[in-house]
């Protein structure tokens, strides 16, 4: 399950957008080899190429699907501004009792998570040399690598908003965080983590990478002075606090960006894609 959780706060698609996308694919092939005659074990570049596309479609179209409840209610909430019940705010970060120090980038912040990926066999296909280039990029390919643990803390703040005339209390301890801007560190094989990613691992509580395996340590923070984006039901306490219900959401001020992103693109390409897709596996199948 953590890694669904995992996948649901980098992208939004959790059990349920999972569940819907192997029913929409498999409904698919239903479809065409209900109308057609198909053999998916034929060989045929056309059929694999047909479901390949629609396959990829779909993936844009749950997303979309996934993330349009948090989007509608973000664009609700940030209608509303900040007052009681569903309010959606972006302002400057104040802490209001303290902070944490992130352990990876060894800094002060209000809430950060963290991941820790394992290396994973490649069953030799990459040299010693390629792993050290490919572990050298900006943006590494997740595709050897494995969920080690992830996880999260946060203090209460105060969040600043309109130019800071709205003052907004959160307690983000029952929030579900979508901090972005991670800071990734790299320990490649044989090696022993140090600063900031033995402090990462010792926060983390797991046993060290086996030696002939490598380990990347990321980290995503909200720092005092940097701008957050709070999604929740607000009560009058003194003031506007936010600490419990649904949704509750801590994000940095991307959010609502990265959310209109995905639902737009999902359903500007994901429908089209994945409708060229089914259709040309009813072409394949002998029904068009």
């Amino acid at each position: 399950m953590a890694a669904v959780s995992d996948l649901k706060r980098r992208t939004g698609v959790g059990a349920g957008g999972i569940l819907l996308y192997v029913v929409c694919v498999a409904a698919g092939v239903a479809v065409a080899g209900r109308y057609g005659q198909i053999d998916w074990t034929d060989g045929n570049p056309l059929v694999f190429l047909a479901g390949l596309l629609y396959a990829v479609g779909l993936l844009g179209v749950v997303s979309a699907v996934s993330n349009f409840p948090r989007h509608l209610l973000v664009a609700v909430g940030r209608r509303r501004g900040a007052t009681d019940g569903l309010t959606a705010v972006t302002g400057t970060v104040e802490p209001t009792g303290g902070t944490l120090t992130a352990p990876l980038h060894d800094a002060p912040a209000v809430c950060y998570t963290y991941r820790i990926l394992d290396e994973t066999d490649d069953d030799g296909d990459t040299s010693a040399d390629e792993q050290d280039d490919e572990q050298n990029d900006d943006e590494l390919d997740e595709a050897n690598w494995s969920l080690a643990t992830m996880g999260e803390n946060g203090v209460r703040f105060t969040v600043y908003a309109d130019g800071g005339t709205e003052r907004v209390r959160v307690d983000p301890t029952a929030a579900a965080y979508h901090i972005d801007d991670r800071t990734e560190v790299v320990v490649e094989t044989g090696e022993h983590p140090s600063g900031g990613a033995e402090a990462l691992r010792q926060e983390a509580d797991i046993a060290p990478a086996p030696r002939d395996s490598g380990r990347r340590y990321q980290e995503a923070t909200l720092a005092p002075g940097e701008e957050a984006f709070v999604l929740g039901r607000a009560r009058s306490e003194g003031g506007l606090r936010i600490a419990d219900g649904t949704p509750f959401v801590v994000a940095d001020a991307d959010y609502p960006s990265r959310l209109r992103g995905r639902v737009t693109v999902g359903f500007v390409a994901g429908v089209p894609v994945s409708a060229l897709g089914f259709a040309a596996m009813l072409f394949a199948a002998g029904a068009l």
